[in-house]
């Protein structure tokens, strides 16, 4: 018999706002996942969200140890999911690749794995939706027998061709509702969603449904849109006013730092990370 999801009812407790300061690994991604993990830990971080193919690199025996050995929790693992293909032998690989995906998520003590769903342009979008259904129903219920949560995060329409059809939260929420799972949720990232004019009314819906929120901000593309994420303040995103809806909603776990930006990156990682600790103070 399939239980509730455990998730992270401690998610749901106020805590001091740095101490929820979580760094993903894309925003230092010239660390490794031991790199990043020490220094978290030399900065009295408590969180971290790696990346999938970090992880595989490193092994997940020695990741779940650094971890462990740093005093690191993990807020989510980075990405799986991709089920839009025009090729049916291609989406069952890539079915596959998402149950490997929670079984790795599962061995290094992760309990959350972020899920693209996925794109194709050979395909319309009726059928990249029905793909994504799909993909769910195969997925979800070894999901629930391993004890990962999957945490569906809607993109930014620029990126519909690309990454991912699902565009807002309202089409993320109703994917969720359609399969009735605590073991199905959301993850909300300022960058795709503070553009929408009903970002807010979609906060409230999703209530007792994130499974994490990540930071970073907007401003003008210089190297291409997935690179160019800003650092925080340095846009238009009201931040402050973001955290406070999801907070309102009930989540109070990790914020996840994550920026995408070609500048930052050509910037030594241990800069980067004091930069965005105190931007994270002033302006999150």
């Amino acid at each position: 018999m399939k239980q509730n999801a455990p998730v992270l009812s401690e998610w749901n407790t106020p805590v001091t706002l740095m101490d929820r300061f979580c760094l993903n690994q894309k925003t230092t991604i010239a660390w490794t996942v031991r790199e990043a993990a020490e220094a978290c830990a030399r900065h009295g971080i408590k969180w971290f969200g790696p990346r999938i193919d970090s992880l595989r690199k490193t092994g997940l025996t020695e990741s779940a140890k650094i971890f462990d050995d740093c005093g690191l929790q993990i807020s989510a693992v980075c990405f799986s999911g991709r089920f839009v293909s025009a090729d049916a032998d291609e989406r069952k690989k890539r079915i596959d690749e998402c149950l490997r995906a929670i079984d790795d998520t599962a061995a290094i003590g992760g309990k959350v794995l972020v899920i693209l769903p996925g794109t194709d342009v050979g395909c319309s979008a009726e059928e990249c939706r029905a793909m994504i259904n799909e993909g769910f129903a195969r997925v979800l219920p070894y999901a629930e027998e391993i004890g990962v949560v999957l945490g569906l995060e809607p993109l930014h329409p620029i990126y519909a061709a690309e990454f991912s059809i699902i565009v807002t939260m309202d089409e993320a929420l109703d994917i969720m509702d359609s399969f009735n799972s605590s073991y199905l949720k959301i993850v909300v990232d300022v960058f795709h969603t503070w553009w929408d004019p009903k970002v807010f009314d979609q906060i409230k819906r999703a209530k007792g449904h994130i499974v994490g929120y990540h930071v970073n901000d907007w401003i003008p593309v210089r190297f291409g849109i997935n690179s160019s994420r800003g650092m925080m303040g340095d846009g238009m995103i009201p931040l402050r006013k973001m955290r406070a809806a999801i907070e309102d909603a009930g989540y109070f776990g990790p914020i996840e730092v994550e920026i995408f930006n070609e500048d930052l990156w050509h910037i030594p990682c241990e800069e980067v990370l004091v930069r965005c600790k105190e931007r994270y103070e002033r302006f999150v």
